[in-house]
């Protein structure tokens, strides 16, 4: 009675429907009358697209993925992110220990408590010169000197052309040397008498 039933391909809904007419032909024809309504909804007359996912069975389902793909290429690098905000302050350390005290510097020398002054005293003619020096007691340094009229006139010409500390002549002492005397020199056009001083000192 079917053989003039032509094959077509239903869509969603025609699917939908052939399914309640299956059921409506079991329940009046019987398991055989469905049979043959059966054979004409086999894969063949199902239109491509026409069936939702949710109606295939598990398996179906499962059979429809895919391989895995190849792995995408790297993405771009993020931007930089906010700066974070500061941490709270560190607790202060505690006080270290005291040092040691330090060792006793020794004893520095005695410094010069007593001062004399030493002199020397000379004559000068007209138009004369002179180099002298006055001499420190053995013990003691000079500290200071000089040259002094102590008699006679003075000339405008007259001059003093030396005055310094002399190591007991007329050499001046080293660097970083004690002077023992004090010694000066001196150009007079008029006659007088002249003093040499030395200021020494000792401890």
């Amino acid at each position: 009675m079917f053989r003039g039933v032509r094959a077509h391909r239903p869509s969603a809904g025609q699917a939908g429907l052939a399914v309640a007419l299956l059921a409506l032909f079991v329940s009046v024809g019987g398991v055989g009358y469905a049979k043959k309504v059966v054979r004409l909804l086999d894969g063949h007359t199902i239109r491509k697209g026409s069936i939702e996912v949710d109606r295939l069975s598990s398996k179906a389902r499962k059979s429809l993925k895919g391989a895995k793909g190849d792995r995408g290429a790297r993405g771009w690098q993020g931007i930089q992110g906010l700066q974070g905000i500061p941490g709270t302050n560190g607790t202060n350390g505690t006080n270290g220990t005291s040092g040691t005290n330090g060792t006793n510097g020794t004893n520095g020398t005695n410094g010069a408590t007593n001062a004399v002054v030493r002199t020397t005293s000379v004559d000068v003619a007209n138009n004369g010169n002179f180099a002298k020096t006055a001499f420190c007691n053995a013990g003691e340094r000079a500290v200071g000197g000089g040259v002094s009229l102590t008699g006679g006139g003075i000339g405008f010409s007259d001059r003093v052309t030396a005055s310094y500390p002399s190591n007991g002549g007329l050499s001046a002492p080293a660097a970083g040397q004690p002077a023992i005397s004090w010694s000066a020199g001196i150009n007079v056009a008029t006659a007088g008498s002249y003093t040499v001083y030395a200021v020494c000192e000792s401890p």
